[in-house]
């Protein structure tokens, strides 16, 4: 084990300093890198934290060229950490059991690591930490050390390969390991006063599957688990609305008998009424119908990402920003058509697999899929309101 000697003392001494400057750290004591030491103690925000000789010392050339990517990820010239949990039993149980290295011999090795040193000093420089939420123990991270800067991979080979060795982690411990983010708790501080919001409820809605399925999207890491969650509520109660929407336009059309001739034109209508039930009840059509009936589209657009906003500003041909009541019944029903149009889009570029998938450009990007899911669980709520209101022979 490596320890403190006359030939790192002012290294590492001078790696300290660098920290404290650049790094949010607090000051540490000059007994903490006493010759003979074993150990150090980084004084992170919150906390400080126990690391061997060895292993801030690997780092020190490495503090210079820190990137911090998303608030999920930290590169360096030679190493990446990117933070990841478990989804049933937490992570540490799973760092204490196992220990899944993998080591090409030539230029790369991974593994799953505790307190990583990178991350604090990431969560610590953006100040994203809080007495819950420390800048490094909370943290695990999956880590990509690479030989030298010559041998770092490109971007999406390096996903790759990290994706594979949590695909054998999780087979291992018989659990799903995924990416998570640099975050703070969601608690509030003993000494940050938050007025409590208070909330008078006259009545509860009846509760059906429409509900368990939001409250198992609100429970889940994954954005795109999420997603689908979320739209299978709207596929639970898309039937419905358009039983509800045919069965009025069919009764106009019955009650009209009374006031005409019975004529073949007259059937084809009632035969065409029937086929845009069938329409609407298409997978295709089926997000818009939802939507157009039971959301208030013009004060629910804003939650939509941007770049969605501009999409559909383009090919509806207004203004990019708000929209308002001025606007016709036809563009507003259009809007809802494109919105409806992306989610199922963006369904399908979930649920099929990558290699048979052909995009229509109508899909959420990635990067937005989060902010999608704010405007769905938003929507979503509104469609279970709007169901509840129902009277009881037409749920």
């Amino acid at each position: 084990m490596m320890k403190v000697t006359k030939l790192n003392h002012i290294k590492i001494r001078e790696a300290i300093k660098y920290l404290i400057s650049n790094y949010e750290l607090d000051e540490i004591d000059d007994d903490e890198i006493r010759l003979g030491n074993a150990k150090i103690y980084i004084p992170f925000p919150r906390e400080s934290i126990t690391h061997t000789i060895d292993e801030f010392v690997k780092y020190i050339d490495e503090y210079s060229s820190l990137e911090i990517i998303d608030n999920t990820t930290v590169k360096t010239n030679r190493f990446t950490q990117k933070v990841v949990l478990s989804s049933a039993k937490p992570i540490n149980y799973i760092y204490d059991e196992i220990n899944l290295e993998y080591d090409n011999l030539n230029s790369i090795k991974i593994r799953l690591i505790e307190n990583p040193i990178l991350i604090g000093l990431a969560a610590s420089k953006i100040g994203v930490y809080d007495k819950y939420a420390t800048p490094c123990s909370s943290y695990h991270a999956v880590e990509i050390e690479y030989k030298s800067q010559h041998h770092r991979l490109p971007h999406t080979e390096e996903e790759k390969i990290l994706n594979s060795y949590l695909f054998e982690l999780s087979f291992r411990v018989k659990d799903a390991i995924v990416y998570s983010k640099i975050s703070e708790s969601g608690y509030y501080d003993d000494y940050e006063e938050k007025s409590k919001i208070s909330v008078k409820l006259n009545d509860l809605m009846e509760f059906n599957d429409g509900m368990q399925l939001y409250t198992k999207a609100l429970t889940t890491y994954d954005t795109e688990i999420v997603f689908i969650y979320f739209y299978k509520i709207i596929e639970y109660y898309s039937p419905i609305v358009s039983r509800i929407t045919s069965y009025e336009l069919m009764t106009k059309k019955l009650d009209s008998i009374k006031t005409q001739n019975l004529t073949s034109d007259f059937l084809k209508s009632i035969f065409s009424l029937a086929q845009s039930y069938n329409l609407s009840q298409s997978d295709g059509e089926l997000a818009s119908t939802v939507l157009s009936e039971c959301v208030d589209v013009v004060e629910l657009y804003k939650y939509l990402p941007s770049t969605i906003q501009k999409k559909i500003s383009k090919a509806v041909q207004f203004e990019n920003g708000s929209i308002d009541y001025s606007f016709s019944k036809e563009k507003l029903l259009a809007i809802s058509n494109l919105i409806g149009k992306i989610l199922y889009s963006t369904r399908n570029q979930i649920v099929h697999a990558k290699s048979n998938y052909q995009s229509n450009n109508f899909e959420c990007p990635p990067e937005n899929l989060a902010e999608l899911n704010n405007f769905l669980s938003i929507a979503t709520y509104n469609i279970i309101r709007w169901y509840s209101r129902l009277p009881t022979h037409l749920k």
